[in-house]
């Protein structure tokens, strides 16, 4: 069963899903539509959980609103700012997939509210009240 207050672990688990699981787990939640997006990968959407499998084991999984547990040993959840995540957890970053991710943390990636779109004003400094929208946990590479 998916746990919606689960704390999320940074590239290891969320929602009670661990990562290298089998997709079985899921399976056994419901019968859940998956899509196919190429030979390995496939997307499952389980209410505010998403979760990716890859070669039949869970790759990734997305936490979105109405997910209410934190990141493992702080306050940090949806709908907290860029300035809580950095107060709690360290510099948030921008990757070069445009991910945000937070410095000394491998395997979590934050989305959050739109930016200023001021020129000059698009980094994350200038952006600390955006909110987080989505949460992913992947392994880190």
């Amino acid at each position: 069963m998916l746990k919606l207050d689960a704390s999320i672990v940074p590239g290891v688990s969320a929602a009670g899903l661990r990562l290298g699981d089998p997709v079985q787990q899921i399976q056994s939640l419901a019968v859940v539509p998956r899509r196919r997006l190429d030979q390995s990968l496939e997307h499952i959407e389980l209410g505010p959980v998403a979760v990716w499998i890859r070669d039949g084991l869970i790759d990734q999984i997305g936490v979105a609103a109405g997910y209410r547990g934190v990141i493992a040993g702080t306050d940090v959840g949806i709908g907290s700012t860029l300035r809580q995540v950095s107060t709690a957890l360290g510099d948030v970053f921008e990757n070069d997939e445009d991910g945000l991710c937070v410095d000394g943390m491998p395997g979590i990636c934050l989305e959050t509210t739109l930016w200023a779109d001021a020129p000059g004003r698009e980094t994350v400094a200038h952006n600390l009240d955006a909110k987080i929208i989505e949460i992913y946990v992947f392994r880190p590479s």
